[in-house]
């Protein structure tokens, strides 16, 4: 979506999962690994598959951003 590539290169990180069937509620605090799309919930060390950021992406964002 148009959105998701503004951000990106804005050098604003996106990464895609659904949080709903996840069960990652309102303000639970996780560390997100964008190279290889892992979640993990700080309160129970559950992992959870994202999308990992392309190479591009990764490149792109490392650079922060293409509008810089």
């Amino acid at each position: 979506a148009i959105y998701e590539r503004n951000a990106i290169n804005s050098g604003f990180p996106i990464i895609t999962f659904d949080l709903i069937e996840k069960g990652i509620e309102n303000g639970e605090v996780i560390t997100i690994n964008f190279e290889t799309g892992k979640i993990i919930r700080e309160k129970t060390g559950e992992e959870i598959e994202a999308v990992p950021f392309s190479d591009v992406q990764m490149d792109i964002y490392q650079k922060g951003g293409l509008l810089r």
